[in-house]
């Protein structure tokens, strides 16, 4: 009776090490299963974040980065439309220029005072022009440039003079200028040019 015991302990102990030996294989084979799963899985993955179809998004925000720094010092920075004014719209809406004028009506004589030996040796330049301020609110300083200059060689300059003259809103100003010319220049053939140095500036608003 014993032994009959003793060879159903046996056998019964021999299936349950059977039974336990296919569960652990069945749990291995799950575990490699998975595995296998979650490697394709991130192979899959992988391309897709780094495949050439994708954007480089980092790329992009440091383009645009500095994209909006140079607009910033492109905006911040701006150049003006003559040689007297910077930034003509430095203040937003609103800028300096110069008032409308006009100038002309040129006028010039020379007499001579005194000649030797039939060339003149002191003769009196004298050169004029008239500047219009059509502005209808700004009056100001005007400045005219005048030069004598020999006919036959510009290059010759004789005498130069600066005439500044304050004019009101819708009035003109006569510039003129009277130079005593002594010696070998005063028996050459003079002419006059005129030039316009400083002219007065309003505030414009747009």
């Amino acid at each position: 009776m014993k032994k009959r015991v003793g060879l159903y302990l046996i056998i019964t102990l021999i299936l349950l090490s059977i039974i336990i030996f296919y569960i652990i294989i069945l749990l291995n084979n799950s575990k490699d299963i998975n595995g296998e799963n979650n490697f394709l899985s991130f192979g899959r993955d992988k391309p897709e974040e780094t495949g050439e179809n994708q954007p480089d998004t980092g790329t992009e925000e440091r383009q645009n980065s500095y994209n909006i720094k140079n607009n910033g010092a492109d905006s911040s920075s701006g150049s003006g439309a003559g040689s007297q004014t910077t930034n003509p719209k430095s203040s937003g809406s609103c800028y300096t220029d110069q008032v409308t004028y006009s100038i002309g009506d040129i006028k010039e004589s020379y007499i001579c005072n005194s000649k030797e030996e039939d060339k003149c040796v002191n003769k009196i330049a004298k050169c004029s022009v008239k500047v219009n301020n059509f502005d209808d609110e700004i009056s100001g300083i005007f400045e005219v440039k005048f030069t004598f200059f020999e006919k036959e060689n510009l290059s010759n300059i004789i005498s130069t003079s600066l005439i500044s003259l304050s004019i009101g809103p819708k009035d003109m100003g006569l510039f003129n200028t009277e130079e005593l010319i002594q010696g070998e220049d005063a028996d050459k053939n003079l002419s006059c040019h005129y030039s316009t140095i400083k002219v007065p500036r309003k505030e414009i608003c747009i």
